[in-house]
């Protein structure tokens, strides 16, 4: 997901003012909204079948209805939690938009390139549980950065994010 975090006349912002947490929210809560509607309607189908001796039915019903319960409650998919593999491999299946990890991406001013010191961006990073100390997850890179890294250094990097090579030559 992409924030704006920088004021510009050829830069539309929803709200009319920069603030990439709200922006943020509003898509998660948009792509929860969207996700309601699979297991809102599979889980009954299931739970008939379930009923009926279905084994795969019932793993559907643990999982689906697991995460159909967090959706209801203003939570992403991506919080259920699979018990076993076949849990994990039934609800990959259901391929929740909000099941997929999230990578936040804070587009800067130049003159605010070291992402670490934009306020707005350390807002995004607090929201999502914090740095490396907090969530795991490493620190913001300004694009120019990650083309200077040292191929080892860039290749941590990437492997912290779970990427294998970058997305566009850095």
């Amino acid at each position: 997901m992409s924030c704006a975090c920088f004021e510009n006349g050829d830069v539309t912002h929803v709200e009319g003012k920069v603030d990439p947490i709200a922006d943020a929210e509003t898509v998660e809560t948009e792509l929860m909204l969207s996700d309601l509607e699979s297991p809102r309607k599979r889980v009954p189908n299931l739970a008939k079948k379930a009923a009926q001796g279905d084994k795969e039915a019932k793993i559907g019903v643990a999982v689906l209805g697991q995460a159909l319960e967090l959706l209801r409650e203003g939570k992403p998919g991506r919080l259920t939690r699979p018990k076993d593999e076949e849990e994990a491999r039934v609800f990959a299946q259901a391929q929740l938009l909000t099941s997929k990890p999230v990578l936040y991406v804070c587009n800067v001013d130049e003159g605010d390139a070291r992402a670490r010191q934009c306020a707005v961006g350390a807002g995004v990073r607090e929201s999502e549980g914090g740095g490396r100390r907090g969530g795991g997850r490493p620190p913001p890179r300004s694009r120019p950065e990650i083309a200077t890294m040292a191929p080892d250094e860039r290749g941590e990097f990437l492997a912290e994010l779970g990427l294998e090579e970058p997305a566009s030559p850095a």
